[in-house]
């Protein structure tokens, strides 16, 4: 819902410590979704984003896939991911492969078969 208070300095510790911060599902933080300038801030810092692939089916919420459009068009996110814990998933999933938003994240490149 809220910003972390102490994000910018986990960031840097993680960083410091010689990994790579990753945030997985960024789209459905509302605090993102609320601030443009803090997505572009934590991705010149070097921080990665997992997207999830159920976001993009409106699986979340309508803003959630609104958010989650706006990163894909902006090549701002980095692996895409699954949340998937029951069969529902599974099958929300299989729907998000057929849609507009997987289609337009196909003909991107991530790091998912990359090591970090």
């Amino acid at each position: 819902m809220n910003e972390p208070i102490f994000l910018k300095e986990a960031i840097f510790k993680i960083q410091s410590s010689g990994l790579k911060p990753l945030l997985a599902h960024p789209e459905r933080y509302m605090y993102l979704q609320a601030n443009w300038s803090l997505v572009q801030d934590l991705i010149d810092r070097g921080t990665f984003f997992q997207l999830n692939i159920n976001s993009l089916v409106g699986f979340y919420s309508k803003p959630v896939q609104k958010m989650a459009m706006k990163l894909l068009k902006n090549n701002m996110i980095h692996f895409l991911g699954s949340d998937c814990h029951n069969l529902h998933q599974i099958e929300v999933t299989q729907k998000a492969f057929l849609s507009t938003g997987f289609n337009i994240a196909s003909r991107l490149s991530f790091l998912n078969n990359t090591l970090l």
